[in-house]
């Protein structure tokens, strides 16, 4: 119907429409939720942790001189349980000096030194005990097997500024076995692999480490198929 109140050559100019603020906000669409793939999925769960004594094809794990396509198969530590004659070694060498000093008022022994040397004392006692842990801790560690698909590596630690590392390649391993003695290694399922090379290349051994069946099992598949190749 035409406005009665404009004249006849005037013309109805359409206001601007201003979008609503809470409208706008509403109707711009979320962001997309992060899609995670299934590779990035098994990435993930095949981190091994810090302190993982045998894992099967372990992510984020390198070493030095690790060729670009080799990959690890196999990484494995002494088994856990070997590490408990030290840490109970440790535990109570730490609680030793507290039940002693609890028991002197019902001994009535008096120590003949002052207060302040007993303190330097025991400051130096527990500094001894920390570095025997610490040791021990680093010995235990640091001794890595590996098996990639081109070689096995062993990694032996002695000490904290002793290193020895040595290698072979699958094509060189002519034998394998493994051994489990005693019933602490059968129930807690630990052993020795044995790995014989050729004559002019030393034996290899992983000592104590979890499962020796199935790294004597997975060594031997890998050197079939090498050998079919």
């Amino acid at each position: 119907m035409p406005n009665l109140y404009l004249d006849s050559e005037e013309t109805v100019q359409p206001k601007p429409t201003v979008p609503d603020s809470t409208t706008a906000v509403a109707a711009t669409p979320p962001p997309p939720p992060e899609v995670v793939t299934p590779g990035q999925v098994e990435l993930k769960a095949n981190e091994p942790h810090i302190f993982t004594c045998f894992h099967e094809n372990p992510e984020g794990i390198h070493f030095q001189n690790q060729e670009a396509d080799e990959k690890i198969i196999l990484f494995l530590r002494h088994h856990y349980i070997t590490t408990l004659g030290w840490q109970i070694a440790t535990l109570l060498l730490l609680i030793a000096p507290l039940g002693a000093l609890a028991l002197f008022p019902y001994l009535n022994i008096t120590l003949p030194i002052p207060l302040r040397y007993i303190v330097i004392l025991g400051i130096f006692y527990y500094l001894i005990i920390f570095g025997f842990a610490f040791v021990n801790f680093v010995i235990w560690f640091y001794n890595v097997g590996l098996v990639t698909n081109r070689r096995v590596i062993d990694i032996d630690v002695d000490s904290i500024n002793s290193k020895d590392v040595a290698a072979t390649a699958l094509s060189d391993i002519i034998d394998i076995a493994y051994n489990q003695k005693g019933f602490q290694q059968t129930i807690f399922d630990f052993g020795d692999v044995y790995m014989e090379t050729q004559a002019t290349k030393p034996n290899f051994e992983f000592l104590q480490v979890p499962h020796p069946s199935r790294v004597t099992d997975i060594i031997s598949s890998m050197i079939v198929r090498r050998s079919h190749r």
